[in-house]
């Protein structure tokens, strides 16, 4: 396996000139970036996750993981809910006691709840990291397949990425590709 990401970049402007090069560079203190995963389940936002997790190994970084649960989802693949359910389990017991991880959970009846979740975020986060690729008869997205404009950012990454969003975080948008063998 392996993945691909596509980054929708934005505005940084926590910028410091290198005394060095003159090249603009963020201005990063311990503990001071803060990167959110948006987690809906599957494949891509697993990954993104792992991504979240592995950048979270950084001491200058704070992970927030929201993860997004539909009021009446019905289970449509019990081998890929049981993989999120495991995801969650281990950023749950690696990260029990870091004060640098923050874990929730948000509960949407249709994807109008779930855009005014993401609508909300506000401008605390410095990078997002979404899945592309999200189950489109989810509740969770029900009626936003139709606003979404860039295909290759998904439906998430595509509200992410938008203007109406507060949030001048950049996203990164995760695909797991499978290799297939000859």
């Amino acid at each position: 396996m392996c993945s691909k990401g596509l980054r929708a970049p934005s505005e940084y402007s926590s910028t410091r000139r290198s005394s060095r090069t003159g090249d603009r560079t963020p201005s990063i203190r311990p503990g001071q970036f803060h990167v959110c995963v948006i987690f809906f389940g599957g494949a891509d936002c697993r990954e993104a996750l792992s991504y979240g997790i592995r950048m979270a190994e950084n001491l200058a970084i704070n992970l927030s993981v929201i993860r997004l649960i539909a009021e009446d989802e019905f289970v449509s693949d019990l081998v890929e809910m049981k993989l999120d359910v495991k995801a969650i389990q281990d950023l749950r017991t690696i990260y029990e006691d870091n004060q640098r991880i923050e874990y929730r959970e948000v509960v949407v009846k249709d994807g109008v709840e779930t855009s005014g979740v993401l609508l909300a975020l506000d401008d605390e986060y410095d990078f997002m990291l979404v899945g592309r690729r999200l189950n489109s008869n989810s509740p969770l997205v029900a009626g936003l397949t139709d606003w979404s404009y860039i295909e290759e950012l998904g439906i998430i990454g595509d509200i992410l990425a938008s203007s109406d969003m507060k949030c001048n975080a950049s996203v990164m948008v995760i695909q797991q590709q499978s290799i297939v063998g000859d």
